[in-house]
C-alpha cells in the first residue's frame, strides 16, 4: 500500500509518515502540491494525505485530478485540517470527494484513516411538488442517507415516496422522510426498503 503525503512543514509530515509506517505503508512525501500532481499519474497512491492549511484553494485540483481516474482507482483522501470541521464542511467536504479529515496529528486522531469507509453515490428524487431532484450520496447506512441535492426545495418532514439511490455501483430503492434540509445538504430517515425487481 503507498501513502502520498503532501505538506511543506516537518512537523506535520513525520508524525503522519510515522504513523503511516507503523501501519505497513510505503510513503512518499512531497513537499510541493504541483510537484505531486506531476507525478501522481506514475505513484499511483492508495492513500492522499495533504495538508489543507497549506493550501487552502488548490487542494480541490488535486481532489478532481485524483477523481478523473488518473491518480488511480479508488483512492482515499484525507485532508489535515488544524480547525476542526463543522458537521455542514464534513458533509461539503465528502460531496467534493474527500474521504475524511482530521485535526489534531495523535494516533487516535489519524486512524480515522483506517475507519472512514468510502462512500461513491448518487441520488434521484421526486419531492412532494412533483419536482425531480438528484444528489451525490455523502454519507449512507441502512437507516439514513446524507447528500447533496441540486436545486432542491425540499423541507423538514417531507416525505418522499421513491428515493433511487446508485451507491458504490449497488442500487437500491425506498421511501423516506426528509429529516434534515439546509442550504442543499439533505439528510434522508429511511421508513423501507424496497424489492428489487
Amino acid at each position: 500500500m503507498k501513502a502520498l503525503i503532501i505538506s511543506d512543514d516537518k512537523s506535520v509530515t513525520s508524525p503522519i509518515d510515522l504513523f503511516l509506517k507503523k501501519n505497513n505503508y510505503d510513503t512518499i512525501i512531497y513537499r510541493w502540491l504541483v510537484k505531486a500532481l506531476d507525478n501522481i499519474e506514475e505513484i499511483q497512491p492508495d492513500l492522499i494525505i495533504l495538508n489543507a492549511a497549506e493550501y487552502p484553494r488548490h487542494w480541490k485540483t488535486l481532489v478532481q485530478f485524483v477523481s478523473s481516474g488518473l491518480g488511480g482507482n479508488d483512492v482515499k483522501i484525507f485532508l489535515y485540517e488544524p480547525s476542526p470541521l463543522s458537521s455542514e464542511e464534513e458533509k461539503k467536504y465528502a460531496v467534493l470527494g474527500i474521504t475524511g479529515s482530521f485535526s489534531d496529528l495523535s494516533d487516535g486522531s489519524l486512524s480515522v484513516i483506517f475507519d472512514k469507509k468510502s462512500v461513491s453515490g448518487e441520488i434521484m428524487l421526486t419531492g412532494p411538488d412533483g419536482k425531480i431532484s438528484w444528489g451525490i450520496v455523502s454519507d449512507f447506512s441502512d437507516k439514513e442517507i446524507t447528500c447533496f441535492m441540486n436545486d432542491t426545495e425540499l423541507c423538514k418532514d417531507d416525505f418522499i415516496e421513491t428515493v433511487s439511490l446508485s451507491i458504490n455501483d449497488e442500487f437500491k430503492s425506498c421511501s423516506a422522510v426528509v429529516s434534515e434540509s439546509n442550504n442543499g445538504t439533505v439528510t434522508l430517515s429511511v421508513n423501507e426498503y424496497y424489492e428489487e425487481i
